[in-house]
């Protein structure tokens, strides 16, 4: 997730999908363009080169797993388990060493920023017998156990 220049926090989101789609604020779209433009734009406000631009972002690693055979109402069920968490407490058990929850999007599934800069997302699939989890962090190795963490956790739960 990027935070485009000039919002605050809560009006970031701009964003991309491990199979090529890409997301702005709550306008999803999988169009080419608009990414091109959205940097474009960005090059020209700050002054700055592309190169400029990716250079003072943090460095955040992305990794993402797939559950097949789950049956698209278990991982309704499991996103329903999940929408009542609170801030404060981890996901799970299994999930506790990465961290409490700090905050909640759900668009598209359930989207949760962790204490430790982390951030996993668990998506079951709308229209076929899959479940997705994504994870974020700061490290490639990081981003890779959140993810294998949370996928090991969707396995024993739906």
């Amino acid at each position: 997730m990027i935070q485009i220049a000039g919002q605050s926090p809560r009006e970031k989101i701009a964003g991309f999908e491990a199979n090529g789609g890409f997301f702005y604020s709550s306008l999803l779209t999988r169009d080419s363009i608009l990414p091109i433009l959205l940097v474009m734009a960005e090059m020209r406000k700050s002054g700055k080169s592309l190169s400029q631009i990716v250079a003072d972002l943090p460095p955040r690693y992305t990794q993402s797993r797939l559950q097949r055979n789950t049956r698209v109402e278990k991982g309704q069920a499991l996103l329903a388990r999940l929408q009542g968490l609170p801030p404060g407490q981890p996901i799970s058990s299994e999930l506790a060493r990465f961290g409490v929850i700090q905050s909640l999007n759900q668009t598209d599934g359930m989207r949760f920023k962790l204490s430790s800069d982390t951030i996993i997302h668990f998506r079951p699939s709308g229209n076929a017998p899959e479940f997705r989890v994504y994870a974020e962090a700061a490290t490639h190795a990081q981003a890779r156990e959140l993810c294998q963490a949370g996928l090991a956790w969707v396995k024993s739960s739906v």
